[in-house]
Parts: structure tokens; sequence; C-alpha cells
């Protein structure tokens, strides 16, 4: 279960970016840290092209669910999420979201 700010929320819904982009930036996402223990996360182009290998060979049967995939990490390529870390005792918290635009320094 994903712990989303109400501000992150309305950002989501502005952006047009969807909660499986988070999941996907939680689960196959780079760190930057941004100071203060927040962090962004963004998926790099070489997942990207991991996940919609994946995805192709196992619906390989099913094209139109293929390109409706495709079309959802076209979405993703240049989005990213700026939340707070777990803690020990606190779950993460997503702040927002929103879609580059500039290059992110490198770590």
């Amino acid at each position: 279960m994903l712990n989303v700010s109400n501000h992150a929320r309305s950002r989501m819904a502005n952006r047009a970016l969807r909660v499986e982009f988070v999941e996907l930036a939680e689960e196959y996402g780079k760190q930057i840290s941004l100071g203060n223990g927040v962090e962004s996360l963004y998926v790099p182009k070489r997942a990207l092209s991991r996940i919609e290998s994946e995805l192709k060979r196992e619906l390989s049967a099913k094209r139109r669910e293929v390109a409706q995939i495709k079309r959802r990490l076209k979405s993703c390529k240049r989005g990213y999420v700026v939340q707070r870390p777990r803690g020990v005792s606190t779950p993460g918290v997503i702040i927002t979201v929103a879609h580059q635009t500039r290059r992110l320094p490198r770590s």
C-alpha cells in the first residue's frame, strides 16, 4: 500500500502520472538524495526497456495489452517521484510526482 500525500495525489491527476508509475519507480527506479531526508526516484531508460521486454514475453499472444502497456511506459519515461523514505518507525510518504524538464544530477 502506497502512502501518498494529498498534494501528490492531486499532482498525479494533473500530470497524468498513474499509481503504476509510482510502483514502477519504487521497484525499478534509481534514487537520488535531495537532502533533508528527501529522495527522488526515477526509472532509467534501460529499466523501461527491460520491463517492456519482460512484459512482451509474458503477454506474447495479447497484442492489445502490450500496446497499452507500451503507451503507459512511454508516459513514465520522463517522470519522477519525490518521497520521504521509509524510516524505522514511519512508512515512506510520497510528497509529489512530476515530469522532468531538465537532466537529473548523477550521484
